[in-house]
């Protein structure tokens, strides 16, 4: 009896020791084939990707979001990106500083303003996949001077100048007002 129980279980492993084998070693065709998939879904993505910055800057609709917070030196500092963005809406733009660690005059750790976009201009590089902005806004804290670097894949980076000494730079990626994932602290 023990020879019988121990013959149908060495034959059942080795069908799933067979078995194993041959899923998990797929042949060099299958592998080229999945690369060569891979590559065009890639490739399709960042074609989509593309079209919709392209769309987001023409339309004037958009909100960056920032990873990171610059000063004019270069330091940096990682940010969460649901308090600290530029959202753009054609004639409206919102700025918004936040910090998780205070509350502010905000309630999200830092400052909001917004206002009317006095001057939009925007100019396109010669291959066509980067765009530069620059906007001039009037807002209840002042005069802003905000230029806009933004790639085909939606990489931005934004550097905002007041009238007093100092620059702020925003690092992120823009993404539509629609989609956006922002919370708007109190506006002064």
């Amino acid at each position: 009896m023990k020879k019988v129980i121990l013959l149908s279980l060495a034959v059942m492993l080795s069908y799933a020791v067979f078995g194993q084998v041959e899923d998990n070693v797929p042949s060099k065709e299958q592998k080229e084939l999945t690369k060569a998939e891979k590559k065009e879904l890639r490739n399709l993505e960042n074609e989509k990707r593309a079209e919709l910055t392209k769309e987001m800057v023409k339309s004037r609709q958009f909100v960056l979001e920032a990873d990171y917070i610059g000063n004019q030196t270069g330091n940096r500092i990682p940010v969460n990106s649901t308090i600290n963005f530029v959202e753009v809406d054609t004639t409206h733009i919102v700025i918004q500083l936040g910090s998780m660690t205070g509350i502010g005059y905000n309630g999200v750790g830092g400052i909001t303003t917004e206002g009317q976009i006095s001057s939009f201009k925007t100019t396109e590089n010669k291959k066509g996949d980067a765009y530069t902005m620059r906007i001039i806004t009037n807002t209840l804290l002042g005069n802003y001077d905000i230029v806009i670097f933004v790639n085909s894949y939606g990489n931005a980076s934004a550097t905002i100048s007041g009238t007093t000494y100092g620059k702020l730079n925003y690092y992120g990626r823009i993404v539509p007002v629609q989609t956006s994932r922002i919370y708007k602290g109190r506006s002064l």
